[in-house]
This record gives C-alpha cells, structure tokens and sequence, in this order.
C-alpha cells in the first residue's frame, strides 16, 4: 500500500521569509500576536500535554498561546515545483518579562532527529482549533492537527491520504477552520497485541492500529465509566468503534474463550499467546487491504493514479 511521505523537516527563518506573506494570512486572524523563533522545550514528547500543564503551574500569571510550529516537506524541486510547507498546532505557556513584553516558553523537545534542540517558527493563531477549550486541551481530550499549503496537488493527495488512515492521522486541512478536531480515546488492547506490534516491527501507530482491528475504547477523561471487564460494556465499544475497519468482536470472543480455557486447564500461555499472534498476522493482511481499495478508489476519482 502506497503512501504519500508525510516527511517534514523545521521551516527556516528565510524560508518564512519568503512565505510569510502566503502563510500568515492562512493562519492567523487579525489582531494575533505575530510569529516568534522559538527555542524548544526540554520535556519528553511522549509527556507533551503533562509538560503543557506542569509549565503552566509553575509559571505565574503564565496563560497559554495556541498557534503553528511550521515546517516544510522537503520534496523534490525535479519533481515538485512548487514548495509545500506544513503548520503543525502547537502551544506555549507566555509571561510578562520585566520590559511587560510577553514571552513565550515552550515546555517540549523539538522535532525528533537532528533539529531537536533547533529553534523553530512559531506562529500564534486564535484559529488553531478555536473549537476546543484551553481546558480540554490541556487534558489532552481532543487529538489536534495539521493545516497544509503550497503545492496544491502535493497536499491533495496527502490530505487524501491521511484521512483514510485513523483517527490519529485525520485531522489535516488546508486552513485552519477546515482541521476539526476529534475525540482522543484510550483503546483497550487486547492481549499480547503490544508485543506483536513490536516483534513484527509493525509501522504505524499502535493505539490507531488497535482502532482499525476493533478493539473497544472509551473518550479520554470518561475511563471511570468504562468497566473493561464487563462484556455487555465490551460489545457496545466496540460496536461504536467508528475507526475499525474489521470486527472487534472476533477478538473480544477469543480472549474470553482464553480465559476459560486458561481457568480449566485446556490450553496453555503459549498457546494463547500463537493463537493471538495468528490473529492478529491476519487481521493486519485485512486491513491493510480494505485501506489499499480504499485509496485506490479515492485516487481514480481524483484521478492522482
């Protein structure tokens, strides 16, 4: 299954400063504060909204600023023409210094690689996802995404591309009102399915594959309501799982029939452990098809085959 390479590196100061013209009007509203070079922060990635808060409370006066880290896609100027660049939702934490000017802290490490502890362009925006609340933000209750630009027939089909791919790929636009945010969710594995991510060096996202193979998840911040132990709470799950692709339900049934078994001596970890792997080898072969048709449908009547 093809993809469009969604491989970013950091915009540098020059290159927004040949874009700034395009870019901040597709950005920003009238009257937001104007973009910054940043220094990145020093918290995990993995930690992102924790880091958010934590900075938070130990700033005083200190309130949050949502907008844009910008980056571009660098693609081949043979084959592509014409530049195309990526804003990536972001927020930081601003103070008062003591000239009253308001400066900004970012709690989080940089871009993964190379330009991890590089400064980047940060551009604030009261249109970065204007439909949440800084208070379900910060709780990390909603996923947040991309606005894209520049080349059109690039960003079309990566747009296309990653709205066929989950949840947490989906949320991509070409401006600001068009990127909605969606509901993050907490996706209960079944068992031994994050070893057989890792030993089958799966590519992807764990949680967003998990989704596609059905399995049942609850929004984040409803946990207490989910008993994950209750079937009848189970089925309903995964019934309104709306990213899944195949039936969760196969999956549910067979970790029940584990247990049982497991409890009268029937079976074996080991064995349990083959037949979840075999399970999932399959349901990875079925996915990604049902996605390859699906792209490939979208690509003929977009007509980018």
């Amino acid at each position: 299954m093809t993809s469009v390479s969604d491989a970013v590196r950091l915009m540098t100061r020059e290159e927004f400063g040949v874009l700034k013209a395009i870019v901040l009007p597709l950005l920003r509203a009238k009257g937001d504060p104007p973009p910054r070079m940043l220094q990145p922060g020093k918290g995990d990635r993995a930690s992102w909204f924790r880091n958010v808060r934590e900075l938070l409370a130990r700033t005083p006066s200190g309130t949050l600023v949502r907008g844009y880290k910008l980056f571009v896609f660098p693609l081949n100027p043979n084959v592509w023409r014409v530049i195309a660049w990526k804003a990536q939702f972001h927020v930081v934490v601003a103070r008062a210094g003591e000239s009253g000017k308001l400066l900004y802290e970012c709690p989080n490490k940089g871009h993964p690689g190379k330009e991890e502890e590089l400064p980047f362009v940060f551009v604030p925006s009261s249109r970065a996802h204007a439909e949440v609340s800084d208070a379900d933000l910060i709780e990390n209750k909603f996923i947040m995404g991309s606005v894209v630009g520049g080349n059109s027939t690039f960003t079309d089909a990566l747009i296309m591309d990653k709205r066929l791919r989950g949840r947490r790929f989906s949320v991509i636009a070409t401006c600001p009102e068009a990127c909605v945010a969606k509901r993050n969710v907490k996706v209960r594995t079944l068992p031994y399915f994050t070893e057989w991510f890792r030993l089958r060096s799966v590519k992807g996202d764990l949680h967003n594959l998990a989704e596609q193979f059905g399995m049942p998840c609850c929004n984040v911040g409803d946990e207490a309501d989910f008993d994950d132990e209750d079937l009848n709470q189970l089925w309903e799950r995964v019934q309104s799982n709306e990213e899944a692709l195949i039936n969760g339900m196969q999956g549910i049934k067979m970790e029940l029939e584990a247990r049982r078994d497991l409890f009268t001596g029937e079976t074996t970890l080991d064995a349990v452990r083959l037949a979840f792997f075999a399970y999932y080898d399959e349901a990875k072969i079925r996915v990604d098809e049902i996605m390859d048709q699906r792209l490939k449908a979208c690509q003929s009547s977009q007509k980018l085959k």
